[in-house]
């Protein structure tokens, strides 16, 4: 008598293609460890690079009103599905990137990101992505103190404060802050989740973008999940705060 027929094998799923990172060449960005790959094409990207006295969009160098008229009159599409990608000059004053920044809630921009250099290829841009607080104030848990790291100086080697508490350069401020979020866990778990929640806030107020940048890669370095930008929020938030993403999500498409 004959064997039970063999099953056919079912055919092996294809594998989903995996996004590289694309290539993108600039010069004069603070360097990231925490920085991500960037993997939205240009196509489906409006890039705005804040100098230290200009902006440029493209190939053209464009006033302050003229970059943000060209964040506000985007396709809707790009405002919903795709990213606005604002890469500031290390030595570009912050309170300019932040003005790009207030504009683009304003316009209804869902996915915006920072731009810096890799650290191992300063040449290539990566993603900080920011998420953008939809709360007056955070939502911090019970029995934990709000944490403010204020931008001091300028120039390649910037100073900060951590709640008054002086850091000679980003080193410090990691080691400080990574001692501080440990505790935090321990009190509440994944306290900084969500931005709507975390405690910490960076404030670049009158510092160097790359300052701020330095600042929020030490937060991430440190093991925070999220931070709050000072003077960032969406409309009708009330007080004023972006901030960084969970570090180590991937760039989305």
């Amino acid at each position: 008598m004959a064997g039970p027929a063999k099953k056919e094998p079912v055919p092996a799923k294809p594998a989903i293609p995996k996004v590289e990172e694309i290539e993108f060449r600039v010069t004069g960005l603070a360097a990231a460890r925490s920085g991500l790959p960037l993997k939205t094409p240009s196509a489906d990207r409006l890039d705005v690079h804040v100098l230290v006295s200009a902006y440029r969009i493209g190939a053209d160098f464009v006033d302050p009103d003229r970059a943000k008229e060209s964040i506000r009159s985007a396709d809707g599409r790009l405002k919903s599905d795709g990213l606005l990608f604002v890469l500031p000059n290390a030595r570009a004053p912050f309170d300019s990137v932040e003005d790009l920044l207030l504009c683009a809630t304003e316009a209804g921009w869902v996915r915006i990101a920072l731009g810096a250099a890799h650290p191992d290829n300063p040449g290539q841009a990566r993603v900080l992505p920011l998420a953008i607080p939809s709360n007056e104030a955070a939502d911090i848990a019970r029995g934990l103190d709000a944490v403010t790291v204020r931008v001091l100086g300028s120039g390649a080697s910037p100073s900060f404060e951590l709640n008054g508490e002086a850091c000679k350069d980003a080193s410090a401020l990691e080691a400080k802050a990574k001692a501080l979020h440990e505790e935090y866990e321990l009190m509440a778990e994944d306290y900084a989740a969500e931005v709507d929640r975390t405690p910490w806030t960076v404030d670049g107020t009158g510092a160097q973008a790359g300052g701020v940048v330095a600042a929020l890669d030490a937060l991430a370095n440190a093991g925070v999940k999220s931070a709050r930008i000072a003077g960032v929020r969406r409309p009708g938030a009330g007080t004023p705060g972006a901030g960084t993403e969970a570090p180590g999500a991937e760039e989305k498409k």
